[in-house]
């Protein structure tokens, strides 16, 4: 039993020579099954053995039928909406914004591919990634929080090149993050709040923006996302409560909530005042039209400007240091 759970299986093949034998190796998938046998070149059990355990560590395991697969042939489409691993993330329930998957795409397109298109995906190692890690590092050219999320990108198409048998072992598992020096996140104190949102702060903070003013305000009201407030539609806001259905993103347009989290929010009288006066004062008012519209009909306020508008609200409260 204790040999069945190893992650390799050792065999021995007669060569043309009588009484000599070169053993074989079959690697065994994440989910129990073996890859094809290949040969380790070793005549002996246990030398063949140690080369199979190597193999391992390095995460050079090649598996017939693709050991000449090149990374960026990997990875061409490997981001794309209808690309293989996506498909199946979605397929099995699984969320993926379109917006998401771009970014990745361009890290793999900036920090990735330059290091590692020609490579044989096969004879990536450990030690491969660890040193364009701190290539990375060394270059200055991003922060380390970033490196962390190109490390993030490189180790989901590792691992799915394991799942899909390119690879025999993940070399990218267990390549530990940067450290990060994080910027402590400031909070709104409830007098803040107060100045932000009062009777008088329309006018003198906000230069009587409203829809600016309005979209911050739910904002910090019900704890919307920014592109849940940005996608809110007429249809969407009632006399007590908002319906949060959807999520504005750029470049894509209107899309389900994210995670699936749609919900009814309860809001304030207050909050719900400020929403009908932005409906009231549009000029586009139909159930499917958007609260906060920007440019041109369809199209939200730009988030740029929202968080634009609410620092320089804030700039005068002192709650910007």
């Amino acid at each position: 039993m204790e040999r069945s759970r190893r992650p390799f299986a050792i065999f021995r093949r007669p060569t043309k020579k009588k009484g000599l034998f070169v053993y074989y190796c079959r690697f065994r998938r994440e989910e129990g099954q073996y890859f094809s046998a290949v040969s380790t070149g070793q005549t002996s059990r246990a030398a063949a053995e140690n080369w199979a355990a190597a193999k391992l560590r390095e995460g050079k395991i090649i598996t017939p039928g693709k050991r000449g697969v090149l990374f960026g042939a990997f990875a061409e489409d490997f981001w794309k909406n209808d690309g293989e691993y996506i498909t199946r993330k979605l397929a099995r329930g699984g969320h993926f914004s379109a917006s998401f998957a771009k970014i990745r795409e361009g890290q793999l397109s900036q920090w990735i591919l330059p290091f590692f298109r020609d490579r044989p995906i096969g004879s990536i190692s450990r030690a491969d990634i660890d040193s364009w890690q701190m290539k990375l590092f060394r270059s200055s050219e991003i922060s380390p929080s970033t490196i962390n999320r190109v490390l993030d990108n490189m180790k989901v198409m590792m691992k799915e090149a394991c799942r899909r048998g390119f690879i025999g072992a993940d070399p990218a598992s267990g390549i530990e993050r940067l450290h990060e020096k994080r910027q402590p996140r400031g909070i709104l104190y409830s007098n803040e709040i107060r100045a932000l949102f009062g009777p008088e702060a329309l006018l003198q903070l906000w230069k009587n923006e409203r829809p600016y003013y309005a979209a911050a305000f739910l904002a910090t009201a019900s704890g919307a996302r920014l592109g849940e407030v940005r996608g809110l539609r007429v249809q969407d806001v009632h006399a007590d409560f908002l319906v949060i259905a959807g999520s504005w993103e750029d470049g894509y347009g209107l899309k389900g909530a994210k995670w699936g989290s749609e919900r009814v929010v309860p809001i304030s009288t207050r909050v719900a005042s400020e929403l009908a006066t932005v409906i009231a004062e549009s000029e586009y008012q139909e159930p499917m039209d958007l609260v906060f519209t920007g440019f041109k009909r369809g199209v939200p306020l730009d988030k740029h400007m929202i968080e634009e508008r609410f620092y320089s609200a804030m700039f005068p409260l002192g709650a910007c240091s």
